[in-house]
């Protein structure tokens, strides 16, 4: 972290919101906004790498990399849960109406 540039601080803050955001609702476009910082900084350092900074964006992509999978894999848990509560109140009520239907 010793690089104070500007552009070089920008995908580290950037990471960093990823990284800290509780809101489910920001989290895909804080990876997303971090990925695109991280890949622009990548872009301009390529005429003279800074090694320490390339193995830091490194560790930081994959680390945006992991998240993204967690929140995905929540996403799926939550469709799943939400599915099958709908198919209980559902197989619920349509067990109810047979019953006073008989």
């Amino acid at each position: 972290m010793g690089n104070n540039n500007p552009t070089c601080e920008n995908w580290r803050e950037a990471y960093r919101a990823a990284l800290l955001e509780q809101d489910t609702t920001k989290l895909a476009q804080r990876i997303n906004d971090a990925r695109l910082a991280i890949i622009e900084r990548i872009e301009g350092t390529l005429r003279h790498p800074l090694n320490s900074e390339h193995q830091a964006m490194y560790s930081a992509l994959k680390g945006l990399r992991t998240l993204c999978e967690q929140c995905e894999a929540e996403a799926q848990r939550n469709l799943e849960r939400n599915l099958a509560r709908n198919l209980e109140l559902r197989c619920r009520d349509d067990w109810q109406e047979s019953a006073e239907g008989d």
